[in-house]
């Protein structure tokens, strides 16, 4: 079963694009860190910013393109779900190329680009318009259940 579940950061803010079809889409790039041996933690562990990552190319369509679009921007934490499309074709100079992206099909925000956190799952069937939180002004100290 072809299925992928990666966990990290937006690399620029998603532009909303339209195909020729009339369908919503945005491409993206995924900035996911890599698990780090032991030995090299130890390495360097002086270090705070070193960190590993693969960049890997993403695309979502409809909805979950246009939540995207408007929730996100460069450095958004996500969690997608998705599968693995792979592709070949030929460029000017007559090459064979291989291309592997991630097709989105569910998005998690972990947080809206206004910094507001966000721990529901947004799936494209679901409202593009984020659940309304309260803020600690609006509730009421009887309201507390502790």
């Amino acid at each position: 079963m072809n299925t992928t579940t990666l966990y990290g950061r937006l690399t620029a803010d998603p532009e909303l694009q339209t195909a020729s079809n009339g369908n919503e889409f945005v491409r993206f790039t995924l900035a996911v860190d890599r698990r780090l041996s032991r030995k090299t933690r130890e390495e360097h562990k002086d270090d705070p910013n070193f960190q590993k990552a693969d960049f890997l190319p993403c695309v979502a369509w409809k909805g979950t393109a246009h939540l995207l679009s408007v929730h996100c921007k460069k450095g958004s934490p996500i969690n997608v779900k998705g599968r693995l499309e792979s592709s070949t074709y030929t460029n000017k100079q007559g090459e064979r190329r291989y291309s592997v992206e991630v097709r989105v099909d569910e998005v998690d925000l972990l947080s809206y680009a206004n910094g507001s956190k966000n721990t529901a799952n947004t799936t494209p069937a679901k409202s593009a318009e984020p659940p309304a939180a309260p803020s600690a002004q609006d509730i009421e100290d009887e309201e507390i259940p502790f």
